[in-house]
This record gives structure tokens, C-alpha cells and sequence, in this order.
């Protein structure tokens, strides 16, 4: 193929006539208007952005946990719920004492409910914390919650997962699992799970009936074991930890199967050596975290710095704020205080939605919640969801379309 070369400066005046000639052939185009982008709008209204919800109903689970009933809000601006995957979650919008902060919960409905009967669930435990509480205390039904459309990896795969499964949950992590096996008994007879439950004691073992009803109903898909590390007076089923040597006994050799764990920071860590020696391959195995880490009571972490007081210089575009941190709390937490947290989602380190440069100090980074890419590392850029001061802190945070000042301006 021969190209033809009429000169630099002709060539780069065509280049730069290039704008005049299209403004030119648009004005003199005819008024025809552009054609729809069908895919476009096909994929806003399975995986939209953001969700507009209102709270239809909610119910008591246990003395600590509720159960909230979401439906589209009457003007919002997706028509019907997403599809989403059982064992993703939504992070949730909420604005506490003029701060609008996030926080992933678990889908624990299924996405056949979603599609077909127009609800989501979200399963929240009453506990010490920023958003918890107020959840506890302002959400009742007629409110309306903003969310992000469903997130997550926690999802069950028939190409990649084996067709037995082993479901490790505890406390309020048994949420994600909901979701999972009522798709599972919907969609997969052709897999099976064994299910063990951890938990203090047995008024706080959520879902406790229709775990029991699952079991009786569908014995040859699913078997159920609950464990009571505290075990009231007369229990009669398995107590203590999720040992290894338990999780053999109920669940038989590890090969072949694909482990899903789910339940608080302490937990992981548990496990993941208890299970060291069932020589899982990777992607053999599949975790989601559920509450806040108490980083203070870590071996790994500096215990010098969990009672200190630290300097956070943040850059976010023209402007520098100066504020608090303690060094037993996220970076993103003293961030969201200020009101000036980046975009979060996940909170544990992974979807990188909060990715900031650190361009002086030190930090801990959450060695099993650190999801950053190789070339993050060597470029200093961290997640504030996943790191905690150990000195003072100079960091550029992005900007976020979802704060309150961004909210307030864009409504009319």
C-alpha cells in the first residue's frame, strides 16, 4: 500500500483545519437526530450506577439484627431492580451530622426475588460504630436509601468453582449465604453445600429457622452444622471454634471442593490457618468481611501508635485541610469525619475506588485487605479504607462526585 506524502506543512495544515471542516459539515448536515444507544441504555437499566430505594418494611431477626425490605423508590430513575449476582453487596449512601459516608451490606435476598417480586434485603447487625447505629435508629419504612448498583466478587461460579461447596460463616456473615443458597436451590441442583455456622451463642444465630427448614426439606443438597463457641444449657449440637479438625469431621477431605468464608476480620485470619493445611489451590477459596477490624489488637500491628494522635495534611484539588487521625482508625475514617473522604465502596481494600497518592508518612496497610496493583505500591499510592496512620500523613485524596456539597449543588 503506496501513501502518499504531499509535504510536513501541508500535511500538519490539513491536520489543523480538521475542526473547521467537521463545525462546517455538521452545521450543514440536515436535522436528523443522532440514533439511540440501544446498548447504552440497555446496560443503565441492568447494571445502573446508583439506586434510588425506599424502605417497604423491615423485621426483627434476632435482638441484634434486623432485616430491611427495599423496593425502587416511586420516581427513581432505574424503572426496576438490577440483576445482580447471590453473595454481592450494595454500598449503602448515608448522611450522618451533615457527613455523607458509605457502607457495603449484603444482599441477603435473592436476585430471583429482585427480578420477579421487586425487592431487595439488606441484613444489618446493631453494633458499636458510625453507621450501624444510625441505620438502627433512622431507617424505618417510608425511608428512602441511595446505594450503589450490586458489587462484588463473593459469587458463586460454575466454571471456575467446584460443585461442592463448603460455607463458612460467622456472626452476621451469614448474610451473603442467604442469597447464595436460595440461588442455589433455585438454580444448581446439581451442587451441594455444607454449611457451618458460628456463632456465641444460640439467640444470636440469625436465620436460624429457615437454615433448619433447608436442612429437612433438601437433605441431599444441603446439610447444616450450627457451632456455639459460648453453648447455652442443654445445647446438643457441635460447640467451640471452626478448627480444622472440625471442619474435617463435618465436611470430609478438602479436595474437590470450593470454600466460601464469610464473617468478621478475626475470623479470616483464623481460619486462613486453620486452613493452611488442606492445600487448597488458589481460587479454591473465596472470603468476604463483614464489620470493622480492631486493628489494635493485632499482633502485626505497631501497638505504640493505637493510642496516638496523628496529622493528616490532605490534598484534595486546590484545596489543603489539615485534620485529625487516630492511629486505631482508617485513614478513611478521619477522612470521612472531615468530610472529606474519596469514593469508597468495599471498604476492605479491594475494589481501589478510594486509591489516594501518600506523599509522606507511613501507614499500615491490612496485609489481607491490600489490593493495590504492583505499580501503586512503587508509586506511593495507597487505600485509605485499608490503612491506619503511624505518622503524620501528607495525601492527595480524589475529588468525590458523592459528597455533600456535590448532592447539594446538582439538586435543583
Amino acid at each position: 500500500m503506496k501513501v502518499r506524502v504531499r509535504g510536513n506543512w501541508r500535511d500538519l495544515g490539513a491536520f489543523i483545519r480538521l475542526p473547521l471542516v467537521r463545525s462546517l459539515r455538521i452545521r450543514r448536515a440536515g436535522a436528523l437526530k443522532p440514533p439511540a444507544d440501544l446498548l447504552r441504555a440497555l446496560t443503565d437499566r441492568l447494571h445502573p450506577g446508583r439506586l434510588d430505594l425506599v424502605i417497604r418494611d423491615m423485621r426483627s431477626e434476632t435482638d441484634k439484627v434486623r432485616t430491611y425490605t427495599l423496593i425502587s423508590a416511586p420516581d427513581a430513575r432505574q424503572k426496576q431492580l438490577p440483576v445482580f449476582r447471590a453473595g454481592q453487596y450494595l454500598s449503602v449512601e448515608l448522611e450522618i451530622g451533615g457527613i455523607r459516608v458509605t457502607r457495603p451490606y449484603s444482599i441477603s435476598s435473592s436476585p430471583a426475588e429482585a427480578a420477579e417480586q421487586g425487592f431487595l434485603e439488606l441484613t444489618v447487625q446493631r453494633r458499636e460504630g458510625f453507621a450501624a447505629l444510625h441505620i438502627w435508629d433512622q431507617w424505618r419504612p417510608g425511608v428512602r436509601v441511595s446505594s450503589s448498583g450490586p458489587l462484588g466478587e463473593f459469587s458463586y461460579e460454575p466454571l471456575r468453582d467446584r460443585p461442592r461447596l463448603v460455607f463458612l460463616a460467622g456472626g452476621c456473615g451469614i448474610t451473603p449465604f442467604r442469597s447464595l443458597w436460595r440461588d442455589i436451590r433455585a438454580n444448581h441442583p446439581e451442587v451441594h453445600c455444607t454449611i457451618l455456622y458460628g456463632a456465641g451463642r444460640e439467640e444470636e444465630l440469625v436465620f436460624r429457622a429457615e437454615l433448619e427448614a433447608l436442612a429437612a426439606s433438601f437433605p441431599e443438597q444441603f446439610l447444616v452444622h450450627f457451632v456455639l463457641a459460648e453453648p447455652n444449657p442443654g445445647w446438643r449440637g457441635e460447640t467451640g471454634l471452626l478448627t480444622a479438625g472440625l471442619i474435617r469431621r463435618l465436611t470430609g477431605p478438602g479436595d474437590e471442593r470450593s470454600f466460601f468464608i464469610s464473617g468478621p476480620p478475626g475470623m479470616h485470619r483464623y481460619l486462613a490457618a486453620e486452613l493452611a493445611g488442606f492445600g487448597l489451590p488458589p481460587g479454591r477459596m473465596r472470603t468476604e468481611a463483614c464489620g470493622e477490624e480492631q486493628v489494635a489488637l493485632r499482633p502485626d500491628f505497631p501497638a505504640a501508635a493505637a493510642g496516638q494522635t496523628f496529622t493528616l495534611l490532605v490534598g484534595r484539588g486546590d484545596s489543603r485541610h489539615s485534620i485529625p487521625a487516630r492511629g486505631d482508625e482508617t485513614v478513611l475514617s478521619a477522612l470521612e469525619r472531615a468530610g472529606l473522604a474519596p469514593p469508597s465502596q468495599c471498604r476492605s481494600g479491594i475494589c481501589g475506588w478510594c486509591r489516594s497518592l501518600l506523599v509522606s508518612g507511613r501507614v499500615f496497610v491490612l496485609p489481607e485487605a491490600d489490593g493495590r496493583r504492583q505499580a501503586d505500591r512503587r508509586f506511593g499510592y495507597f487505600h485509605p479504607c485499608s490503612s491506619y496512620p503511624l505518622s503524620d500523613l501528607e495525601i492527595r485524596v480524589p475529588d468525590n462526585p458523592l459528597s455533600l456539597a456535590a448532592v447539594n449543588q446538582s439538586e435543583p
